[in-house]
């Protein structure tokens, strides 16, 4: 039975009650992590790069990138075990980079490509509205950015649950992955996109309070999705 949002998000504050501490942690040490590595690129970016720091800003950024996504398995699997009740520590956050990492990078590399096909029209049309200005362009660029946009947010919300799939299962293979995210989201694009929406009046508070009520806010998001995979799986009802 597939559960309310009301409940979803009843049942992660129930898991999170007093146990708030770890998922602040480990999302803070993610950002500084991230914020660390990132920083001299985006230093030497604003100082007037040349091609090659262009080059290299862009390189960094996209392996950056790749290593978040093992760090934030590490957040996924936290979460699914604190779902589930079990005790989870910080060293949780780095325990992917010692199991098959390469099938998390390879699944945001084959994610990539598609999120990028479904930006074409909208960078195409921005080009040209950019090179050869009018209304036409302009309102074709706005069609196209609309287009672009409904495609990206398809593509997200159907291959939301890859990583929840590799998380929970070593031995799966990324195909497979994708395969289980697409089947299992099929009638639950609709659920998962309202949940999202239900957070948006916490997310204006959050920024009301300069950032530090995200410090509460990630962790319940993460936790509700978590209770929402275990949902579409039918581990609970």
């Amino acid at each position: 039975m597939n559960l309310s949002c009301k409940e979803l998000k009843r049942q992660a504050r129930e898991t999170l009650n007093g146990r708030y501490g770890l998922p602040m942690n480990v999302n803070v040490m993610t950002g500084l992590m991230v914020f660390a590595a990132s920083f001299p690129f985006n230093y030497s970016f604003q100082k007037n790069p040349g091609t090659l720091q262009l080059v290299t800003y862009y390189f960094a950024a996209f392996i950056i990138s790749l290593l978040s996504i093992v760090l934030t398995c590490g957040i996924i699997r936290i979460h699914l075990d604190m779902s589930r009740g079990k005790e989870r520590t910080f060293a949780d956050l780095f325990y992917y980079f010692s199991r098959k990492p390469d099938r998390l990078i390879l699944a945001q590399l084959s994610l990539m490509p598609k999120i990028f096909a479904a930006a074409i029209p909208a960078i195409i049309c921005a080009m040209y509205y950019f090179r050869f200005p009018s209304l036409t362009w302009m309102a074709l660029m706005i069609i196209a950015f609309l287009v672009s946009a409904f495609f990206i947010c398809y593509l997200s919300l159907t291959y939301s649950l890859i990583y929840y799939f590799l998380v929970d299962n070593d031995s799966l293979g990324v195909s497979d992955a994708f395969c289980l995210s697409r089947e299992h989201m099929k009638g639950n694009r609709g659920r998962l996109l309202y949940i999202a929406f239900s957070f948006i009046g916490m997310a204006l508070l959050g920024l009301l309070s300069f950032g530090i009520g995200f410090l509460w806010i990630y962790p319940y998001i993460s936790q509700t999705i978590a209770v929402f995979y275990r949902n579409i799986i039918g581990e609970v009802s």
